[in-house]
């Protein structure tokens, strides 16, 4: 399928009138691209949103729980997501909007402080900041929430 000329030249100004660079890739490059394997990404800068939106209340966390600093997208939860879940004994979830982390045995039961220690360890080694929750506070801001 070749794509229109005009539109194509249309992509290109535009792309060219906010400062960047662009041409029209060959189709030998295209398929190249589109075939070959996804490339690591940068470390998250540390200024990324730190957790929730300002006007979100947050609720305390579970002690097995832990805010994760510096995700963007799901591409950041998913690549800690694998690096922790090859563990044998626990696994983790992550929500993204929260930015809230839990770790859990696959028995069922909580995890050990030495195993929540090393799955933080885990997500600091991929570039990621670990922050404790609020293990108490929070319930009655949610609860007046609105």
């Amino acid at each position: 399928l070749e794509p229109d000329e005009d539109f194509t030249k249309m992509i290109i100004d535009d792309v060219e009138s906010v400062g960047f660079g662009c041409k029209p890739l060959s189709y030998d490059q295209y398929k190249k691209i589109i075939t070959s394997s996804p490339v690591n990404s940068p470390p998250p800068v540390s200024s990324a949103p730190r957790r929730r939106n300002s006007s979100t209340p947050v609720l305390p966390l579970s002690p097995n729980s832990f805010y994760i600093t510096g995700m963007s997208c799901s591409s950041c939860v998913s690549k800690i997501t694998s690096a922790v879940n090859v563990r044998p004994d626990a696994s983790i979830t992550i929500s993204l909007v929260t930015a809230q982390a839990t770790v859990k045995l696959h028995d069922g039961g909580p995890p050990s402080p030495k195993v929540l220690a090393e799955v933080k360890g885990v997500v600091t080694k991929l570039g990621f900041g670990v922050e404790e929750g609020d293990q108490e506070g929070g319930v009655d801001e949610f609860k007046n929430w609105r």
